[in-house]
């Protein structure tokens, strides 16, 4: 099948083992006032612990330098419109921030899931930095 990621940052995926793929994966559950998830066994080991994954920037503010973004598999064409929807998007915290940019980047941090989300937001990256 093709893949759901952008192949410019595949080698990154097969790397690490966390691919978009499996992000996506995720079995979602849409109630009156939050999301409830159901993580594949693939992303559950990886939870807690320091992963990479490559994506694309989608600025939350107008900073030069992003300290909580949005991470996506392909470029963003739409604002409203995510790839995988809920289950293809990374909230990143970056304390030091990360340059905005619209190329790919990969980012390193410690992977959160978030089995019940108010926002829709269930993965996050947690002190991430930017790697190369």
């Amino acid at each position: 099948s093709t893949p759901l990621y952008s192949s410019a940052a595949s080698d990154v995926y097969k790397r690490q083992g966390l691919s978009w793929n499996d992000l996506m994966a995720a079995s979602l559950d849409y109630q009156e006032d939050n999301v409830s998830v159901t993580f594949t066994s693939n992303v559950m080991q990886l939870s807690g612990k320091t992963v990479d994954i490559a994506g694309f920037m989608l600025p939350l503010d107008a900073d030069t330098k992003q300290r909580n973004f949005l991470l996506v598999s392909s470029p963003p064409s739409c604002f409203y419109h995510f790839p995988g929807g809920a289950a293809g998007v990374v909230e990143v915290f970056s304390e030091d921030g990360i340059e905005a940019t619209w190329s790919p980047l990969t980012l390193r941090g410690e992977l959160v899931l978030v089995e019940n989300s108010e926002t829709g937001i269930i993965y996050q990256l947690k002190d991430a930095k930017m790697i190369d």
